[in-house]
Parts: C-alpha cells; sequence; structure tokens
C-alpha cells in the first residue's frame, strides 16, 4: 500500500507499490470492488499522488513515450463515471511531482521544478487544464518547502518544512493556507498559517469552508486540532 487512501462517496482511491517497488494507483467503487481500475505499477509505467472527488481522481502519472526511453510526465484527472483520463500539465523529466487534491472546479497539485533550493509550487487547473495558476510560487522569498494537500471549496492547506540539522519550532512541520479560488500574488490569496503552535503540525483536512482539522504534537503528545479559520501571521 502507499499513502493515505481517498473516498468520495462509494469511490475508493490510493497509491500502491508492487514488490519491486513501482508505484501505481487504483480506484474502485465499493458497490463493485472487483471492478478496479489501475494505472501504472509497471517498469516503463508508473502512477502517485492520487485524490478523489466529486466523481474525479487525479494523479501524477510517468509513461515511456513509444519504445523510446523518453519519459512522459502528467498531472492527469479521470471522470469515473465515463472513463475519461485527461492530461492537465505534461512536464519535462527534470520536474518533480507531488501529491493531488480536488475539489469541484479545480484540481491541485505539489512540484518542484529544481527553480529554487527547498522550495515547492502549489498549483492550480481548472479541471479540462485551462487556467493554470500558482497560488505559492516555486522560488522567490514567499516559496514555501510543501510536502502535503489537502483543500475544500474554498481553502487549499499545504504541510511545510525546512530542512535543518535541528529539531527547533522553525524546522517542524507548519500547515499554510491559500484562497482556493484566490488570484496568484493578490492580497487575500495567501492566508498565512494555519496555526501558530510550537509543535508538528502534520496530516491536514479541510472539510469545508477555511476549517482545518490536524494532528499538532506542541503539548508533547498527538492531539487532534480545529480551527475555523486560518491564524496568519505569526511571530
Amino acid at each position: 500500500m502507499g499513502g493515505a487512501t481517498g473516498v468520495d462517496g462509494d469511490v475508493v482511491a490510493f497509491d500502491y507499490y508492487t514488490y519491486g517497488g513501482r508505484s501505481g494507483i487504483v480506484h474502485l467503487s465499493l458497490k463493485d470492488p472487483q471492478d478496479e481500475h489501475a494505472v501504472g505499477g509497471g517498469t516503463y509505467h508508473r502512477a502517485h499522488g492520487s485524490s478523489v472527488s466529486h466523481g474525479k481522481v487525479a494523479y501524477q502519472d510517468m509513461s515511456r513515450v513509444g519504445l523510446t526511453a523518453t519519459y512522459a510526465w502528467t498531472t492527469r484527472v479521470a471522470d469515473v463515471a465515463t472513463g475519461e483520463d485527461r492530461a492537465v500539465q505534461q512536464y519535462d523529466g527534470s520536474t518533480s511531482l507531488g501529491p493531488t487534491a480536488l475539489n469541484g472546479t479545480h484540481v491541485f497539485w505539489l512540484l518542484d521544478e529544481g527553480l529554487d533550493a527547498n522550495a515547492t509550487t502549489l498549483r492550480r487547473a481548472a479541471l479540462d487544464g485551462s487556467e493554470v495558476a500558482d497560488l505559492s510560487p516555486g522560488s522567490g522569498p514567499d516559496a514555501l518547502n510543501a510536502y502535503d494537500l489537502a483543500v475544500s471549496e474554498d481553502a487549499a492547506v499545504v504541510g511545510t518544512y525546512l530542512p535543518d540539522t535541528v529539531i527547533r519550532n522553525e524546522s517542524t512541520p507548519k500547515l499554510y493556507q491559500f484562497a482556493a479560488n484566490g488570484t496568484p500574488g493578490a492580497p487575500g490569496t495567501r492566508l498565512g498559517r494555519v496555526s501558530c503552535n510550537r509543535g508538528a503540525q502534520t496530516g491536514a483536512s479541510a472539510p469545508g469552508g477555511s476549517q482545518v482539522i490536524w494532528l499538532d504534537s506542541t503539548t508533547g503528545r498527538t492531539d487532534v486540532v480545529t480551527r475555523a479559520g486560518p491564524t496568519g501571521r505569526c511571530g
């Protein structure tokens, strides 16, 4: 098994790994669990970073082009009902692709194009691949080193951390929130930190509106914590 399992009504999507470490994704209906739809898991075709919402499954795909040594890297959205599987964006092999997330109008994902050290882009696109926008840039003073992602209709939440040689407040995982329909760089798009707690903040979920639920270790134990909206600036 791979990472987290996504559930949308009776549709379940999850990542998996073969014994050889080759990644793939599966989505199926709980009404007919034997009818699995698998992508990747092979030597020349792999997939990861799946998410499911509103009858769609998003994922990252790596496929060999023909019999050449060239590979196509794409962010894709599949319609569970119709079987349509659409490429939202394609990249060269130097781009590292992270998790995806969906709401009713857009697909979101993390990627590292090597623009800056320890920096990840939060990208958004309409479900048909149009209107591509970066809510959080992959370089510059506002860039974040993000590794986890959750969205609702109103907000996108990313889990971030700063690589460090010692464990301290600044280097433990923190959560940032963005307006899901925000305009890149505009006031009100980057909503700031979800919480100013000093401990690690991980495993975020975005159940609706601006609410966030996460695991917080500030007290020295792991607590389930929720806020109705972000704190904003800390410090």
